[in-house]
């Protein structure tokens, strides 16, 4: 698998900040190769807890997924086949429903809010989220199915725990400035 550390990350997947609980993933170059699970593809990990100023391994309350991406596919795969898996559970295809393949480039954009959705916000255990990029269909095992450009754009909060975590740091923080 092509396993991407937080640091190789940067020149491929950069992470920055739009606000205090955005937290965004450029994808621009990123390829999606087979199917789910093969060395081939594209994975990104990323710590995002320690990113939004929590402790490192601290559980992440993730509440909506927004996407401005372009997808082209290659050698006949479909747009709807390229896949983003994260390891919450969820399971991102942009194209869905566009059934057929092409050399263009198509533009997707879209937001979901988890409640509204699904009833229930999704927690990153450990603050640490993976991505992987794959194909619901392999046309073509071992090579490129499609190419990725655009960003993803989590909203996050501190898990309930972590929220207490801050708020003992902070009383801790004006005891030292008091004494």
């Amino acid at each position: 698998m092509r396993h991407l550390s937080i640091a190789a990350t940067a020149a491929l997947a950069a992470a920055s900040f739009a606000a205090a609980d955005s937290f965004v993933i450029n994808v621009d170059g990123v390829e999606s190769w087979d199917g789910p699970g093969s060395p081939n593809n594209t994975v990104l990990s990323f710590d995002v807890a320690s990113a939004i100023g929590l402790p490192a391994g601290t559980d992440v309350t993730w509440t909506a997924l927004e996407w401005d991406v372009t997808i082209t596919p290659q050698g006949g795969s479909w747009y709807n086949e390229a896949s983003v898996g994260f390891d919450t559970g969820l399971n991102l295809a942009p194209g869905f429903g566009d059934n057929f393949s092409g050399t263009d480039p198509l533009p997707y954009a879209g937001f979901v809010n988890f409640q509204d959705a699904f009833g229930t916000d999704f927690v990153i255990a450990g603050g640490v989220l993976t991505l992987e990029f794959f194909e619901s269909f392999d046309d073509a095992a071992g090579a490129i199915d499609a190419l990725w450009t655009g960003s993803l754009t989590l909203s996050v909060i501190p898990a309930p725990g972590a929220m207490a975590l801050l708020g003992l740091a902070g009383l801790a923080g004006t005891r030292r400035r008091r004494g």
